[in-house]
């Protein structure tokens, strides 16, 4: 009988919480989940049913947490879809080891929300990554990568759950290893294209013109978490006054057009096609053509001629200043 100690959020939890429960060698110690007023319905369900301890994830971070995680008994530790970062103390309570599912290729995307700096970077594909954890973030031996295509339509949301599902069936295929008493590979880093993504580094929601349309379209994209809530930010326009009050436009999506006029300032509002559509002139002479906006408030779809009036023709939107 092999012990864990599972420790993870929302489906992708749930579903490494049932493999193991379905497999007669593992034995779930306990469970610790962000607890964000209320845990998951679905894991509450599981433990439920073998009334296995399930705990909030933010007492692993203090000393209390770690006196009544040292009264456990477990062999390893699977973290996955958690953003607690364990503490070096806690790893060491693992008799064998502990291991991670990163979503993102490393070590190229340590750190959080990958995919969206994936998309913004214009990568053709991305993976999900299986690996040993240690006391620095997101640098320990590979196991194993499981690779997929980033399509052009893409975005967000998208892509997350495609890091999380290639992310459940390569840690399900490293349990079954551990489950048949193999020996797990692994592959050291090379920390020399090491790259961590914090948090604070993707929440400026404004969008910089004076790139090229191309790259703003990836980052309109990236931002797109339709119809749930993006972790970061969603792509806004200015600030604009409806009614007396500031209101913000969030851009869903966009595509790059040839514009009428290559000399515009970027950030220049122009209305295009016999004064049907509205495009922004960016970087390079490009221009991008806003398809789909909603307002930030209670994100109430634009409709077009909604847009050609609130953006009207020759106005300049000013966006991110760098």
């Amino acid at each position: 009988m092999i012990t864990f100690l599972l420790v993870g959020d929302d489906f992708p939890a749930a579903q490494t919480l049932q493999f193991l429960l379905d497999n007669a060698e593992a034995r779930v110690a306990a469970v610790f989940s962000s607890f964000q007023g209320g845990f998951g319905a679905r894991l509450c369900a599981l433990v439920n049913t073998r009334n296995i301890p399930l705990m909030d994830s933010a007492a692993l971070k203090t000393k209390n947490g770690l006196e009544e995680l040292g009264r456990e008994d477990f062999d390893w530790i699977i973290n996955i879809n958690s953003t607690v970062v364990l503490p070096a103390s806690v790893l060491a309570l693992a008799r064998i080891g502990a291991i991670n599912m990163h979503p993102g290729r490393l070590p190229e995307y340590a750190g959080l929300h990958t995919h969206q700096w994936a998309l913004r970077q214009g990568e053709k594909s991305f993976a999900a990554t299986i690996h040993f954890m240690e006391a620095q973030l997101d640098t320990g031996d590979i196991i194993l990568q499981r690779e997929f295509e980033i399509s052009p339509k893409d975005t967000g949301l998208t892509l997350y759950h495609k890091c999380m599902r290639e992310g459940i069936r390569g840690l399900a295929e490293v349990l079954r290893l551990i489950l048949a008493g193999e020996q797990l590979p692994r592959k050291a880093q090379d920390l020399s294209r090491y790259r961590l993504f914090r948090h604070g580094d993707a929440l400026d929601e404004r969008i910089d013109w004076t790139q090229s349309a191309v790259e703003i379209e990836r980052f309109i994209r990236a931002g797109n978490y339709m119809p749930l809530k993006s972790p970061t930010y969603t792509a806004c326009l200015d600030v604009i006054e409806v009614n007396g009050e500031d209101q913000k436009l969030q851009v869903l999506s966009a595509a790059p057009v040839e514009m009428p006029s290559s000399d515009a300032h970027s950030g220049t509002v122009l209305h295009i096609e016999q004064g049907t559509a509205v495009a922004v002139a960016c970087g390079y002479g490009s221009g991008l053509q806003i398809n789909q906006l909603c307002w930030q408030s209670d994100n109430l779809l634009i409709t077009t001629d909604e847009l050609l009036t609130l953006l009207p023709h020759g106005s300049r939107q000013k966006g991110r200043v760098v």
